[in-house]
C-alpha cells in the first residue's frame, strides 16, 4: 500500500493587518529592525475584495512573496509541499483546516530583508523554494496562529506497469 504525505492543520486564523512582527519589536530603537532569521522582514495579509484583479499573481519575487486573490489554503500547500508535488494530487493533501481557509480570498505581501533578496536573485528555482517555505511556515505560524502536522497516510494510488510485449 502506498502513502501520501497529508498536513494535518488546526487553523485558528486571527489574520493580522499592519504592523510587521520586526517593527512591533524595534520599540527599543525607532531606526532598528530586528528579523529572526527565516522570517520576512515586513508582511501585509488582508482581506481580498470582491473583484479578481486584471493579473492575478502568486509566488516567489525578487523583492518577496506575493499572492492576490487566493485561498489561504494555497500558501500553505506552497509552505509544506515541493512545487514539483504541489499539484500532482487528485484530492488535497491538507486535512483538518476550516472551510473558508478554501473559500475566502486574500492579499499577501510579504518582503524579504536585503540578504535574502540578494540569496533569492542568485538561487534557482529549487533553491528559491529552500529558502521560501520556511518563512512562508514561520509567517504562517506568527500571524495566523497555523498549527500543522505532517504525517504519513494511505491513499489509493495507480501504478503503471509494463504489458506483455513491452506495452503499456
Amino acid at each position: 500500500m502506498f502513502a501520501k504525505t497529508c498536513v494535518v492543520l488546526a487553523l485558528a486564523c486571527a489574520v493580522a493587518v499592519g504592523q510587521t512582527p520586526a517593527a512591533a519589536k524595534a520599540g527599543a530603537s525607532a531606526n532598528a529592525q530586528v528579523v529572526a532569521p527565516g522570517q520576512f522582514d515586513a508582511v501585509s495579509i488582508k482581506p481580498s475584495g470582491p473583484q479578481r484583479p486584471a493579473g492575478v499573481m502568486f509566488g516567489i519575487t525578487p523583492s518577496g512573496f506575493v499572492t492576490n486573490h487566493q485561498p489561504l489554503i494555497a500558501v500553505v500547500m506552497m509552505a509544506y509541499f515541493p512545487m514539483t508535488r504541489m499539484f500532482g494530487y487528485s484530492g488535497s493533501p491538507v486535512t483538518g483546516a476550516p472551510e473558508w481557509a478554501n473559500k475566502d480570498l486574500y492579499d499577501i505581501d510579504a518582503k524579504y530583508d536585503e540578504a535574502t533578496a540578494t540569496a533569492i536573485k542568485n538561487a534557482t528555482g529549487t533553491e528559491r523554494q529552500t529558502i521560501v517555505r520556511p518563512m512562508l511556515q514561520a509567517m504562517l505560524a506568527e500571524r495566523c496562529k497555523l498549527t500543522a502536522h505532517v504525517t504519513m497516510a494511505d491513499a489509493p494510488v495507480y501504478e503503471l506497469v509494463v504489458g506483455k510485449h513491452g506495452q503499456s
